[in-house]
């Protein structure tokens, strides 16, 4: 009998702590994602910097910084000239986890960077995926494919499952 509580008892935990988990980001998922979003975004790798004063984390609340963004555009047929963007760093919520400001980057990263009427706006969710995904060679090979289609292909999805 105890053994079947104890079973029970995990079985029920460990479904609550899935659900607090975050999916593996996948590179095409989330291009293809921001490609259906009805705000325009721009492709970026690069490292953000913050300039702003980084609001105190009030648990469930979104916050947002200034920062500056280097990098560079990924474009259909390469990467543009390296440069830098004035950029507002807004963190998302789901529930009462939100997503954290960027420090100290020493890598590239692919972030989306979305358009708005006020200015360049970069969004950090409380999961992983349209920011802070190391840039490699296969990624930016990968979404260069994915812009001139229009889209990522499900065989693309595939092949980033667990990259």
């Amino acid at each position: 009998m105890r053994f079947l509580c104890a079973l029970v008892m995990f079985s029920v935990l460990g479904a609550q702590v899935q659900a607090l988990s975050c999916l593996r980001p996948n590179t095409a998922k989330t291009f293809n994602f921001h490609q259906e979003a009805p705000e325009k975004y721009r492709l970026f790798v690069g490292k953000v910097k913050m300039t702003g004063v980084i609001p105190k984390y009030v648990e469930g609340t979104p916050q947002s910084a200034k920062a500056v963004a280097t990098g560079r555009f990924v474009g259909r047929s390469g990467l543009t000239k390296a440069q830098s963007l004035n950029v507002t760093v807004q963190t998302q919520c789901v529930a009462s986890w939100c997503g954290g400001f960027p420090s100290a980057m020493d890598k590239d990263v692919i972030m989306y960077i979305k358009q708005t009427p006020k200015g360049d706006v970069i969004d950090i969710g409380a999961c992983p995926g349209g920011f802070g995904q190391v840039v490699t060679d296969d990624r930016v090979k990968l979404l260069q494919k994915c812009l001139r289609k229009g889209k990522c292909s499900n065989a693309d999805i595939k092949e980033f499952e667990f990259k």
